[in-house]
């Protein structure tokens, strides 16, 4: 049996550090304006389960350039060289971003600097985070989304999938380039072993078929299922969260015909 079809590329697409969109996605009041007391309060909830997002490997690099769907809002991003360093590369652009309007807030997140920018006005989301390419060159990930298009009414979900009872800080990513992929990721108060025996009994009863590729889960640190079913694929991943009795929860959809 072969790898699934994640393992052969499609997973990086899905945990691209959109440090400013997390952080932002819901808090309304944020919107208006980057007030500190605010932000704070959202850093603490979203930062433990970013944190976690980004540590999980992939089999590829995350591509340079792209796009994707974060809760039904559109995220750009682009790569570009930083030539004076990533430190310098930030101050030049945290000065740009004031002088047109934009207020900021440098966050730290894996041990990165990452510069978030919000317009009062226009509600467009700007972040900045600094990165290597694959010669070990500094770059500088730079990613835009509109705000204005967050709707407080989207049903974040995979739709044929269930998601664990009592979800919170529910985040729904959906490919909107190359392969149709779909991922959910959130936290639930439970173990790793019971969110996944939850996925295990409940797949079972829609009929997936659980698949056991050959080798070791590149993910060993973590408790990891694959199912199959038709032409699509499902994979799950749960580990420990940031509390004690909390795990982190990704659901991952893949297959012909899914967007």
């Amino acid at each position: 049996m072969n790898l699934p079809r994640w393992f052969r590329g499609v997973l990086g697409v899905f945990f691209l550090a959109v440090i400013g969109t997390l952080l932002l996605l819901r808090n309304g009041d944020v919107r208006e304006a980057l007030a500190s007391t605010i932000l704070d309060r959202v850093v603490r909830d979203y930062v433990p389960m970013m944190e976690q997002t980004i540590a999980l490997p992939r089999r590829q690099p995350e591509p340079p350039d792209g796009a994707y769907y974060l809760n039904g809002m559109l995220v750009q991003y682009h790569t570009v060289p930083a030539t004076v360093g990533p430190a310098e590369t930030l101050s030049r652009l945290d000065v740009a971003f004031h002088q047109t309007g934009y207020k900021t807030r440098l966050l730290t997140v894996m041990n990165r600097p990452t510069l978030v920018a919000i317009h009062p006005q226009t509600k467009m989301l700007l972040t900045a985070r600094p990165g290597r390419d694959g010669a070990g060159q500094y770059t500088v990930r730079l990613s835009q989304q509109d705000l204005s298009e967050l709707n407080a009414r989207f049903q974040v979900e995979i739709p044929g999938l269930p998601a664990v009872p009592g979800a919170r800080n529910r985040i729904l990513i959906r490919s909107a380039e190359g392969p149709p992929v779909t991922s959910m990721m959130f936290t639930v108060d439970d173990t790793p072993d019971g969110a996944t025996s939850y996925y295990l009994n409940e797949l079972r009863s829609l009929g997936w078929s659980r698949m056991i590729p050959p080798g070791q889960s590149p993910l060993d640190s973590m408790k990891t299922m694959f199912f199959e079913k038709g032409q699509d694929e499902c994979y799950v991943v749960a580990g420990p969260g940031t509390r004690v009795g909390e795990s982190f929860v990704m659901v991952m959809l893949t297959g012909k015909g899914r967007s």
